[in-house]
This record gives structure tokens, C-alpha cells and sequence, in this order.
């Protein structure tokens, strides 16, 4: 081989590598915002366990046979 086939694939390995860095950077932030828009998503949203009941209302179950 030359040198300058070797210097070339050389070359094409770096930027193959930096464009995978920078791929895997980006998709780290989408999934960064994503789980912070989420976060903030179950913060403001009701909680999922049921008002409670009135005394007199629904503590009992009736069950007949």
C-alpha cells in the first residue's frame, strides 16, 4: 500500500468515528430531554390513587351467597 491510500482510510476511519460520537451525543440529549419533559409530565399530573371516600361511602362490600 501507499501512503497515501493509508493516510486516506486513515482519514475516513477518523471521521467515521467522530460522526458516531456525535450521533450518540445527540441521541443522549434527545433522551436527556425526554425523560426531563417526562419527569416534569408526572409532576403536574394527579396522582393515580383514588380520592378518598367519604365516611359513610364505598369502605364496605356487601357480599351475599
Amino acid at each position: 500500500m501507499d501512503v497515501a491510500s493509508v493516510a486516506s482510510a486513515y482519514t475516513y476511519l477518523k471521521q467515521a468515528q467522530l460522526q458516531s460520537q456525535i450521533q450518540t451525543q445527540v441521541l443522549r440529549n434527545a433522551m436527556d430531554s425526554q425523560s426531563q419533559m417526562m419527569q416534569a409530565l408526572l409532576q403536574t399530573a394527579p396522582t393515580a390513587a383514588a380520592p378518598a371516600n367519604p365516611p359513610n361511602l364505598g369502605n364496605n362490600i356487601d357480599m351475599y351467597m
